[in-house]
């Protein structure tokens, strides 16, 4: 057992599990961009991808290590996000004029929209399906943006968030500056950005809760903590298998107090679904979720997804040696049972890397650099 601990925790491997994340689905965007010469894109892709980790982890040069440290460097690289989905975002948006690109940001836009507008939010439609898979409560975490008109900046925003939180437990702005560098080097990350996708923000929602939570935190805090994380987990009807993550994580190995905030954040999570599907239960689309997982999954996928997952469960408690390997391990573990459910969900007609289940691997993606840069601190 602490050789298996020894080899997770090892440098190497956590390199490698933050390259796995970050550019696996990457690979997607870059074969999109080049179908026809991808088996020599690709390779020079991960050539240079691997260059560039090398230079800003290990880089001696006086003015990197003097930038690194720059307040300004944060500063212009939170900009260049948003100025680029300022000005990208809508172009890829339009391609719903022409019934093309993705839906997410529609279906949370059009809920959201139905709700200012006092009619029932899932009556309405997106362009590509019947109706809206996006849960309630993220959608009312995103209001205020939809309401000014200004989806755009919903990533940024919470990049600058998750940033924020980082540095207070840190104190460091080289650590900060070190996530970004290694958030802009995902091509996944800007396809998602600039598509509309929830899936980062919801990563880093599910991030916020590792860094803030503390047993002698107030109950208050406590309480909307619960609550946000409640709201986040709502984004898909299906994410709420989560709950005994976040269980574990706030529990610190003990099964009673594991078993009460597992109950906690799943009634809250339920709630929050059960207040809107009873405004109109008949048009309740996130819903359509679970029978479109059951189509696509045989019962014997799902079941080894869930051995998987408990497994999963098992080896966090096992190998955890505090919070933060607890916060890496319960991703690790999230993810290998989505892998395995990925690859049976593709359809083998068309190439593998054009497939966009790779793209649910998104919320790990800030999640893995966050306990990545934070642990280089701590050794640091």
């Amino acid at each position: 057992m602490k050789l298996i601990s020894t080899i997770i925790y090892s440098k190497r491997v956590s390199f490698l599990i933050l390259f796995t994340f970050l550019q696996l689905p990457s690979l997607r965007v870059i074969y999109k961009l080049s179908p026809a010469n991808y088996i020599i894109t690709i390779p020079i892709f991960l050539v240079l991808a691997c260059t560039y980790y090398h230079f800003i982890l290990t880089s001696n040069y006086k003015l990197y290590l003097k930038a690194s440290k720059s307040l300004v460097i944060t500063l212009l690289i939170l900009a260049l996000i948003a100025i680029v989905n300022y000005y990208v975002y809508p172009i890829i948006d339009a391609r719903k004029n022409f019934m093309r690109g993705s839906d997410q940001d529609d279906a949370i836009i059009a809920v959201a929209n139905a709700l200012i507008s006092e009619i029932s939010p899932y009556a309405v439609n997106t362009y590509l399906n019947p109706g809206a898979a996006v849960g309630p409560g993220l959608m009312l975490l995103l209001l205020p943006f939809i309401f000014v008109k200004a989806y755009f900046l919903v990533t940024p925003a919470f990049v600058g968030l998750l940033i924020y939180f980082i540095f207070r437990a840190t104190k460091s702005i080289k650590t900060i500056n070190l996530f970004l560098l290694l958030l802009i080097s995902s091509p996944a990350f800007w396809e998602l950005m600039t598509n509309g996708s929830d899936l980062i923000v919801f990563g880093i929602l599910c991030i916020l809760p590792s860094l803030k939570w503390h047993k002698n935190l107030p109950i208050a805090s406590k309480l909307f903590i619960l609550i946000v994380l409640a709201m986040t987990l709502t984004s898909r009807v299906i994410f709420i298998y989560l709950a005994p993550l976040f269980g574990l994580l706030f529990c610190a190995r003990k099964i009673s107090l594991w078993l009460k905030y597992t109950i906690i954040i799943t009634l809250m999570t339920l709630s929050i679904h059960l207040v809107f599907y009873s405004i109109d239960p008949l048009r309740y689309t996130p819903l359509l979720l679970i029978g479109k997982g059951l189509n696509l999954l045989s019962i014997k996928t799902v079941v080894v997804f869930t051995v998987l997952f408990v497994i999963g469960l098992f080896c966090t408690i096992h190998f955890s040696k505090n919070k933060n390997n607890h916060f890496l391990l319960l991703w690790i573990w999230t993810a290998f049972p989505l892998l395995f459910v990925t690859i049976i969900s593709f359809n083998y007609n068309y190439m593998i890397l054009y497939q966009y289940p790779f793209s649910y691997f998104a919320p790990q993606l800030p999640m893995i650099i966050t306990y990545f840069v934070m642990q280089k601190t701590i050794k640091s």
